[in-house]
């Protein structure tokens, strides 16, 4: 009696233990899988923008003409507007016209720039110029004079001229365009010798 009961007893834990095994067994045997990364589609590289045309960058910009009116003019214009000594001139461009703009030494030793319509010879404005130690003190040989040597020297039309210094010699130097190219002048201010001569690129 007692040996069937102890039986009896011990069967459900034997189910049990076999119901516990067949699911450790059954979990073991589920191994997690991964999704693996989708691949299918490559990532998307932006394209680099392409420089776009400029406009201005295929069209170079002509050098300015003297118009009516010549360097030897303007200098002239520019002294009747400020009485005093030439001192630099030259032919640029100023919203959409091209001008001369003419510094002037002054009687008084005062600077002044005078911007000149290339085309009419009217005074457009007038400016204080500040003067370098060169250009403090009247030339020698003036520039309308400097003008002359330059053209006898070059052929072609004066567009740009400053006195400066050269080697410690107080210079004109002088900017004459021609149909064959440039040419750079040193003109001793002193003397009127043209010292040496330059292409100019």
């Amino acid at each position: 009696m007692t040996r069937q009961l102890n039986t009896a007893k011990l069967l459900p834990a034997a189910l049990a233990l076999g119901m516990a095994a067949f699911l450790l067994t059954a979990c073991a045997s589920e191994t997690p899988t991964s999704q693996a990364p989708d691949i299918s589609e490559a990532p998307s590289t932006s394209e680099a923008p392409s420089p776009t045309d400029d406009p201005d960058a295929s069209e170079t910009e002509e050098a300015p003409t003297t118009g009516n009116v010549e360097a030897a003019a303007a200098v002239d214009i520019a002294l009747r507007a400020v009485p005093g000594a030439v001192v630099e001139a030259e032919l640029d461009r100023e919203r959409g016209t091209t001008v001369w703009e003419v510094g002037v030494l002054g009687d008084d030793g005062s600077g002044t720039e005078v911007t000149i319509d290339s085309q009419n010879g009217n005074v457009l404005k007038q400016e204080r110029l500040r003067l370098s130690r060169v250009q403090s003190t009247a030339p020698q040989v003036t520039a309308a004079e400097a003008i002359e040597v330059a053209l006898d020297t070059a052929d072609g039309q004066v567009i740009a001229m400053d006195l400066d210094t050269e080697r410690g010699t107080v210079v004109w130097e002088v900017e004459v365009v021609g149909t064959s190219g440039g040419t750079e002048i040193y003109i001793d201010a002193g003397t009127g010798a043209v010292l040496k001569q330059e292409r100019m690129s």
